[in-house]
C-alpha cells in the first residue's frame, strides 16, 4: 500500500515503515492500543539529497484519530547509512535518502504519521507525512511514504508583457443635480471607456459625509442612487478597474440642504390632505372570535352558539412603521339577537362604546348597522393583534353587509405619516415609472431587483437576477464529520434560492468536469485535504472558464487549499495562508454598502470563526470583513467572469456549537448567485 502526502514543495524523501503483529496476539485489536510497543531501525543516507534533515520521529495513532492526538507508540531515528534500495521505491526511482521503522502492534486498522526533524526541532524543508495500514495477525505490512522536500529546481521563465492603459470616466450625470435636499434622492450615471477594449468594473464608495449622519448609497454597474436624511456636504467616489488591474477613479460632491419632506404614504394606505394616512382593515369570517354558522338559512349570519361567551372579531394592525395613531373607527353589523338592550364593546379589553340591540330570536338577519365613531384609541395596539369583543348573554352574532362590502365589521385606522417616507419593511422606497414613490421588496421584485430601476428579464432570488428559474447548486466539501456537508446542504435550502442543493464528498473523490457541468454554481470547502487537489483545481478552473460559478471557502482557500490551475493561474481571491480561529462577536465591517453580496446579510459571529489569515489576491476587492476587521466577502474578476470567495468555515452552529451563527446562510446564497 502507498501513501502519498501533499506537495510542500520539490524534491522527496522516503521513509519507509515496517507494521508486525506478534504471534501470540492474533484476535482483532479491541479498544485502546497503549501499551503495545515499537522497534524503529535508524540509521543515515547518502546519494539523494539530505536537506536539513538528521532524523526522522514516527508515530503511531488510531486510523480514525489524526496525528494531533495521543500516540499509541511513538519513536525518532537517524537516516540510513545507505540510500533506500530500489525495491521499496516506485520504479524509476534513483536514490533516496531515508528511513526505516518497525512497531509491533495488535491486528486493527493504524494512522502513521512521519515527520523530519533536524536537530531535535521540525524540518524547514521537508514536511510531515502520513498514511494509514491495516496491520494482519502474524504478518508484517510494509508501507512507503514520502515526504516532500524544498529543492532547488530550475524551471523556464517565459515572461510576457502586456502595455496596459487605465479605463477613464467619459461623463458623469447627476439627476435631478448635485444639490439636492434631503428629501430627494439622486441617481447618478457614470460613463467609462477602456482605451485596449477591456472588460470594465465599477466600485462606488462614500468617502466624506457630515458627522452623525447615515446616507445610502446603493450602485450597480454604472448607475448609482444617493440618498441621506442629513443636509449637508459629501464625496462620492467611483472607481473603474479594467481585468488587467488597471483602474482610474472619479471624486465628486453632493451637497443636501434641509426641506420639509411631508409624507409619503406606504402601499396599501390612503394617503390624507393633512398628511397623515389611513388604513381599512376589513373583517371577513376568518377573523371572527366565538361565531358559528349552524343557525343560518342564508348564510349570512354568525352567533355564538348560545353559549354566554362573548364574541367578537380580530385584526393585525399593520401601520407599525408609521407615526402614532390619530383615531380608530369600528362599524359592524349585528346580527341574531335574543333579548334587547345595551351590549357594551371592548377593544382589547378595555370599553370604548355599546350599542343597542333588537329582540329577535331567529335564524335569519336582523340587520342593525353599528357605528363606533372615534373611539378610544389607549387600547390601541400598533403594529400587533388587535380584538372588539362584545358580551353575548344570548345567541347574539354578526351578520354579513353590504354595506360593509360583505364582510362583518370594518376598521378605519387614522395615522400620522411619521414625517417621512416610509415603506414597511421589508420594502424600500423607489421611484416608480410615473415618478411616484412606491414601495418595493428588493429581494424579489422584478422591476428593482437588487436596486432600484434594475430590471431583471429573468427571476429575482434574494436581490440577484438568475436569468430565469432556479440554480442547481453542488456543495463540494471535504468535512471532518460528512454530516456537515449535509448542514450546509440544508442551510442552503432554507434560503429557497435553488432548485436542488447537492453534495460531493471530494476527500473521498473528485468530481469530473461533467459532475460540474451538471450546476449552475459551485461551493467549495476543506476540514481534510481533498482526495487530488491539482485535478478539482483544474476542472474547477475549467468549469468557471465556461460559465459556471465557484464560490471557494475556508480551507479550500487555507491549509488545505486547492491546486492546478486554480492555483498557479491566479484564481484564488483569498491568499492561501495558514489558518486561525477567534472568537467573533462584533458587528461586520460594511465596505460595499448596497452590494447583492450583501442581501439580507445582518451579522455573522462564531465562537471558533475559522478562516484564512491571508488578505486578498489577484485584485480581490473586500466587500465586508468580520469584526475584528478580518476580511471575510471578497470580490474579483476572472477571465473577464465576476466571481466571490468566502473566509468563512460553511458548516453552521447546527453542526457544531462553535461553528458560525448569525447571517451565513445569505452570505454563501448571495456568493453563490454572484456573478
Amino acid at each position: 500500500m502507498r501513501w502519498i502526502s501533499k506537495a510542500f514543495a520539490q524534491g522527496s524523501m522516503a521513509v519507509t515503515l515496517a507494521l508486525a503483529l506478534p504471534a501470540c496476539d492474533q484476535g482483532e485489536r479491541q479498544g485502546d492500543a497503549a501499551g503495545t510497543t515499537g522497534v524503529i531501525r535508524a540509521a543515515l543516507e547518502v546519494g539523494g539529497a539530505r536537506h536539513d534533515v538528521t532524523a526522522i520521529h514516527y508515530k503511531v495513532v488510531d486510523a480514525g484519530s489524526t496525528c494531533g492526538d495521543a500516540p499509541i507508540a511513538e519513536t525518532t531515528s537517524l537516516l540510513e547509512d545507505e540510500a533506500l534500495p530500489g525495491s521499496v521505491l516506485p520504479a524509476g526511482s534513483g536514490a533516496h535518502a531515508g528511513a526505516d521503522g518497525l512497531f509491533v502492534l495488535p491486528a486493527g486498522s493504524y494512522r502513521v504519521c512521519a515527520s523530519p526533524m533536524s536537530e531535535g526541532a521540525p524540518s524547514a524543508e521537508c514536511a510531515p507525512t502520513e498514511g494509514v495500514a491495516y496491520v494482519a495477525a502474524e504478518v508484517t505490512t510494509e508501507i512507503q511514504l514520502v515526504s516532500q522536500c524544498a529543492g532547488g529546481a530550475n524551471g523556464g521563465l517565459d515572461t510576457v508583457v502586456a502595455l496596459n492603459d487605465p479605463p477613464r470616466v467619459t461623463d458623469l450625470d447627476i439627476a435631478p443635480s448635485k444639490f439636492i435636499t434631503q428629501c430627494e434622492t439622486a441617481t447618478i450615471k457614470v460613463s467609462a471607456e477602456d482605451p485596449d477594449g477591456d472588460q470594465i468594473t465599477f466600485g462606488w464608495s462614500i468617502t466624506a459625509s457630515p458627522a452623525g449622519s447615515s446616507p445610502v448609497l446603493q450602485a450597480t454597474d454604472a448607475t448609482g442612487s444617493f440618498s441621506t436624511d442629513t443636509p449637508g456636504d459629501y464625496q462620492v467616489h467611483v472607481t473603474i478597474s479594467d481585468v488587467l488591474g488597471g483602474s482610474s477613479g472619479l471624486s465628486f460632491p453632493i451637497h443636501v440642504s434641509a426641506g420639509d419632506c411631508g409624507c409619503a404614504c406606504p402601499a396599501g394606505f390612503t394617503q390624507l390632505a393633512d398628511g397623515g394616512c389611513a388604513r381599512v382593515y376589513e373583517v371577513t369570517e376568518d377573523l371572527l372570535i366565538n361565531q358559528d354558522a349552524s343557525c343560518d338559512d342564508t348564510g349570512d349570519n354568525r352567533y355564538n352558539g348560545c353559549n354566554g361567551e362573548p364574541y367578537g372579531f380580530q385584526w393585525t394592525d399593520l401601520g407599525g412603521a408609521l407615526g402614532p395613531v390619530r383615531q380608530v373607527d369600528i362599524a359592524l353589523e349585528n346580527g341574531i339577537t335574543c333579548s334587547p338592550g345595551d351590549r357594551p364593546v371592548s377593544l382589547n379589553g378595555a370599553a370604548i362604546g355599546s350599542f343597542s340591540a333588537v329582540d329577535s330570536c331567529a335564524c335569519f338577519p336582523t340587520h342593525a348597522p353599528v357605528s363606533l365613531p372615534d373611539v378610544d384609541i389607549g387600547p390601541y395596539v400598533q403594529g400587533d393583534a388587535n380584538s372588539v369583543t362584545i358580551p353575548g348573554p344570548s345567541c347574539d352574532g354578526l351578520s354579513r353587509s353590504d354595506a360593509l362590502g360583505g364582510g362583518f365589521a370594518r376598521v378605519t385606522v387614522t395615522y400620522d405619516c411619521g414625517g417621512g417616507s416610509t415603506c414597511l419593511p421589508p420594502e424600500t422606497a423607489c421611484v416608480g415609472p410615473g415618478g411616484d414613490t412606491v414601495c418595493v421588496d428588493l429581494s424579489s421584485d422584478e422591476a428593482n431587483c437588487g436596486g432600484c430601476g434594475d430590471v431583471c428579464s429573468g427571476r429575482c432570488v434574494a436581490g440577484v437576477c438568475t436569468d430565469g428559474g432556479a440554480d442547481r447548486v453542488l456543495v463540494a466539501g471535504a468535512p471532518g464529520d460528512p454530516s456537515w456537508n449535509y448542514d450546509v446542504q440544508a442551510q442552503l435550502n432554507g434560503t429557497g434560492a435553488f432548485s436542488a442543493v447537492d453534495v460531493f464528498n471530494i476527500q473521498e473523490a473528485t468530481p469530473t468536469l461533467a459532475d460540474l457541468q451538471a450546476y449552475d454554481a459551485v461551493l467549495v470547502y476543506s476540514d481534510y485535504a481533498p482526495f487530488d487537489a491539482a485535478t478539482l483545481g483544474d476542472n474547477l478552473a475549467t468549469y468557471h472558464d465556461g460559465g459556471g460559478r465557484v464560490v471557494v471557502a475556508t480551507f479550500a482557500n487555507a491549509s488545505h487549499p486547492l491546486g492546478g490551475r486554480w492555483a498557479n493561474e491566479g484564481y484564488h481571491l483569498i491568499e492561501p495562508a495558514g489558518q486561525d480561529q477567534p472568537n467573533e462577536t462584533g458587528p461586520l465591517g460594511i465596505n460595499e454598502p448596497g452590494s447583492a453580496l450583501l442581501t439580507g446579510v445582518t451579522s455573522l459571529g462564531a465562537d471558533s470563526a475559522y478562516r484564512s489569515i491571508g488578505g486578498p489576491v489577484n485584485g480581490g476587492i473586500v466587500v465586508a470583513t468580520w469584526g475584528s476587521g478580518a476580511p471575510l466577502i471578497v470580490r474579483g474578476v476572472k477571465n473577464g467572469r465576476a466571481r466571490a470567495d468566502l473566509n468563512m468555515f460553511p458548516p453552521s452552529r447546527a453542526a457544531r456549537s462553535d461553528f458560525w451563527y448569525g447571517s451565513g446562510a445569505e452570505i454563501m446564497r448571495n456568493a453563490l448567485l454572484f456573478r
